[in-house]
């Protein structure tokens, strides 16, 4: 596996691992001894537990052993995952070998787990694209669904619609110290999206968005967005061909060592309106509160088609700094006054610090508003 990559930082207070167990899938004995490449894959996901908690501020000890299961899913594997994750057990790992994974239906996690792909494992399932209903609002039909499940994550795997287009790649819902890591997710218009879940961490993930929006059948692709769920960590990942590759909403925030480019935007920092999301119990949803107090630097926005980096709907406090640009349609850094650009009322942004080096363009229309150096555009029009 890419040991030096891919297990670089992941979470998690519960998650607390020496696995004690493996089993393939048609083993019975789950005491079987795991071979000396599961073993070299506990010791890695053991190592990368304690680089992920300085992320998420826990301090728990990393302990030798865990009360779920190691199971190995062969490769070829059709509809075994739900099985799997029984099997494994709260804290388990599944673990998918090399090749192909089908599962025809959406998968729901309820309890703690962890999703690890070995190098060249692909799983294709079931999303039904999003179709907005006449009320304008959005439904999140996940593949992978996180709920109530804390300190779960999924690593190291190739993630694509089994139909050619999904809606919703990774939901993680009331599940906080979660964690997506170096995975690729292909052909969804919301790759990975948080909902009620406190300091999830997001690294190194590879994003290539649905071409759906480009393709006139739905107006917005969020790659990465944080609804609600504060002090998030997103670094690493990189992110193309959404109408935002980065989107976030809530508070105290770290978005650092990005590359986002070939979006619409590349990245926003801006209140997710209320109730445009449905989430799959029915209910409407949106940010909670502005985008407030993130820390946004050393990431590459470049060809994205409206801005590189903006911040709207009052956004405030947030430090943007020491970010490199080139290529973006209008501004690279926009922080945007009263608008109605998105259909209904935004306020204005205000008290944010943005820094810019002396040829990237910035457009301030917001409030008290610091700008270090770059290129102010004092004559086009604030909308």
């Amino acid at each position: 596996m890419r040991t030096s990559i891919f297990f670089s930082a992941l979470m998690i207070s519960a998650l607390i691992i020496f696995f004690g167990c493996t089993k393939d899938q048609n083993q019975v004995n789950v005491n079987t001894p795991a071979p000396v490449e599961i073993l070299k894959v506990k010791q890695d996901i053991q190592k990368t537990l304690r680089e992920i908690q300085s992320h998420q501020g826990v301090s728990t000890n990393v302990q030798t052993r865990v009360a779920g299961a190691f199971i190995v899913v062969p490769a070829g594997s059709v509809d075994a995952l739900k099985q799997a994750l029984s099997d494994a057990g709260v804290g388990g790992v599944v673990y998918l070998r090399a090749g192909t994974h089908t599962e025809n239906s959406n998968l729901v996690v309820k309890s703690q787990a962890i999703i690890v792909g070995e190098d060249g494992a692909v799983l294709k399932i079931k999303s039904v694209p999003s179709v907005n209903d006449s009320n304008g609002v959005t439904p999140l039909n996940p593949a992978i669904h996180f709920l109530n499940a804390p300190s779960s994550a999924i690593l190291n795997l190739s993630i694509v619609p089994l139909d050619g287009d999904g809606s919703t790649g990774i939901l993680y819902e009331n599940s906080p110290l979660s964690a997506s890591m170096y995975n690729k997710l292909t052909g969804f218009q919301y790759s990975i999206e948080v909902e009620k879940s406190d300091n999830p961490v997001i690294i190194g993930n590879t994003i290539v968005a649905s071409t759906l929006r480009t393709r006139g059948g739905i107006g917005a692709e969020f790659n990465i967005a944080v609804m609600n769920g504060s002090s998030a960590y997103i670094a690493q990942n990189e992110s193309s061909g959404g109408s935002h590759g980065i989107f976030v909403s809530d508070k105290y925030g770290t978005i650092t060592q990005n590359y986002t480019h070939n979006n619409g935007t590349g990245i926003s920092l801006c209140r997710i309106i209320p109730n445009s999301f449905r989430l799959p119990n029915g209910q409407t949803t949106g940010a909670n509160t502005p985008t407030a107090n993130w820390k946004v630097n050393n990431n590459r926005a470049e060809n994205n088609t409206v801005d590189g980096f903006v911040i709207i709907n009052g956004a405030s406090g947030n430090l943007v700094e020491n970010n490199s640009t080139t290529g973006n349609g209008k501004w690279d850094f926009e922080l945007a006054g009263i608008t109605n650009r998105a259909g209904v009322p935004f306020v204005a942004s205000f008290n944010n610090t943005v820094s810019a080096s002396a040829t990237q363009s910035v457009k301030d229309c917001g409030n008290n508003n610091t700008i270090n150096g770059g290129v102010l555009d004092k004559v086009a029009p604030c909308n």
